[in-house]
């Protein structure tokens, strides 16, 4: 018998639980681990990745990344409708981090919550994407 909660639980694995959660629950938009793909992209897609976890400590605290990436429009701006849309879809399946609150999205044994969302940036591919700040407690 292997107790699967006493197991180390990598990175990777978060990046996993999470990406496949969000393809699952937000329509079949093409979604990554930890880096965008090489080839540019024709449409909307989302990257997962989680930042260094510190082992260290009695209660695992520690952040992942939802990057939302959208095509820019024919004049080369973002397209704020669509990242209006795909934002608030997510807002409705992860609630945001409220003081001491530990009722986020349970997935495993841990709770995630939106901790910030930023302005949308644009990146070298030429898409805009908005960075979604995920808490991660176990």
């Amino acid at each position: 018998y292997i107790n699967m909660s006493s197991r180390v639980k990598t990175p990777d694995y978060y990046t996993t639980l999470l990406s496949r959660y969000l393809f699952d629950n937000l329509g079949g938009i093409k979604v990554f681990k930890q880096e965008k793909p090489s080839k540019v992209m024709e449409e909307s897609y989302i990257v997962v990745n989680c930042l260094p976890i510190n082992y260290n400590s009695v209660i695992k605290e520690f952040s992942m990344n939802i990057n939302i990436h959208i095509p820019t429009l024919n004049m080369g701006l973002a397209d704020q409708r669509s990242f209006n849309d795909l934002t608030s879809e997510i807002c409705d399946l992860i609630p945001f981090e409220r003081g001491v609150e530990k009722d986020g999205l349970r997935l495993s044994e841990e709770s995630f919550f939106i901790s910030e969302i930023s302005s949308p940036l644009k990146d070298s591919d030429e898409t805009y994407f908005i960075n979604i700040s995920v808490k991660v407690y176990s």
